[in-house]
């Protein structure tokens, strides 16, 4: 189960987002699933905004995303922050991958070695999973200016151990704009 509580960005929450996401694949069937974290350390907390996107590959007509938010206590870890993000994008691509099943295609290990990732990197038989992950982290050091980068390789290692296919910044469109627009500004 599932503890936090999806809504649709007109405001209406989401009662029960597997069954959400099934209808939305009833209707548009060729639709791949996101999922992305950001987070933003206001006073005396820090705020997470965890997005569920929603995109058609054929139609390429928009992104359908929903949203949850929640709060801790400040955290003044850059690590601790972004793994915390991590954790939250697991946690909510788990939950979808039991209730998505049979409503997603899987692909296949020979579908999965034959793709490339943005990098130009082969993905590995193992990740398998029915959504892909959105990291808000930064490959790249950018000499000391992309402070989230210190947690680069544990959370690419949590995520791709965990089976799922991931992306990182520029490319990470579900944590670095949408849930980035939902944690900030909404």
């Amino acid at each position: 189960m599932l503890d936090l509580q999806f809504k649709k960005f007109g405001g209406d929450f989401i009662n029960d987002l597997g069954q959400y996401i099934r209808d939305y694949l009833e209707k548009f069937p060729d639709t791949s699933i996101y999922v992305g974290c950001d987070s933003d350390n206001k006073r005396n907390t820090t705020q997470y905004a965890v997005v569920v996107a929603m995109y058609d590959e054929i139609r390429r007509d928009g992104v359908h995303y929903v949203f949850a938010k929640s709060k801790t206590p400040k955290e003044r870890s850059i690590f601790n922050r972004m793994l915390g993000e991590v954790q939250r994008s697991i946690n909510v691509a788990e939950y979808l991958e039991k209730e998505l099943e049979g409503h997603v295609k899987r692909l296949t290990a020979e579908e999965l070695i034959k793709m490339r990732d943005e990098n130009n990197n082969l993905y590995k038989a193992h990740q398998d999973k029915l959504v892909v992950i959105d990291i808000d982290i930064n490959p790249f050091s950018g000499n000391g200016h992309n402070k989230s980068n210190q947690a680069f390789e544990a959370a690419r290692g949590w995520v791709v151990g965990s089976g799922f296919r991931c992306r990182f910044k520029p490319y990470s469109w579900c944590a670095n704009c949408a849930a980035d627009l939902i944690c900030k500004r909404w």
